[in-house]
């Protein structure tokens, strides 16, 4: 179906695609992380506000694996949905956590 370049560089595309989400996210992950930290020097909320940026941190390259591993299968599509959707639902999920923690 495709020649070696061809899915070579699909590959590579879709790697750089991965780093780039991952990194905007981990954007999301830091001000979530600052956000917790003015919080806590406030005396407003515990460490343990650490929790879901600490789990969004570690769960999403794992899920990425994953999307990889599906994309090695040849479900090239589904896996790049999903990338963005995982992508997506962490920034909406640490963007609520930040505003309602902050009460803005």
């Amino acid at each position: 179906m495709y020649d070696n370049s061809d899915a070579t560089f699909l590959k590579v595309a879709f790697a750089l695609l991965q780093m780039v989400l991952i990194l905007v996210v981990y954007a999301f992950v830091y001000t979530t992380a600052l956000v917790v930290r003015e919080l806590i020097a406030h005396g407003t909320m515990s460490a343990a506000g650490y929790a879901l940026p600490f789990f969004v941190a570690l769960a999403l390259p794992y899920a990425f694996w994953r999307f990889r591993r599906m994309f090695a299968k040849g479900a090239r599509m589904q896996a790049a949905a999903w990338s963005f959707a995982a992508a997506a639902a962490s920034i909406a999920v640490l963007s609520v956590f930040s505003v309602n923690a902050a009460g803005v």
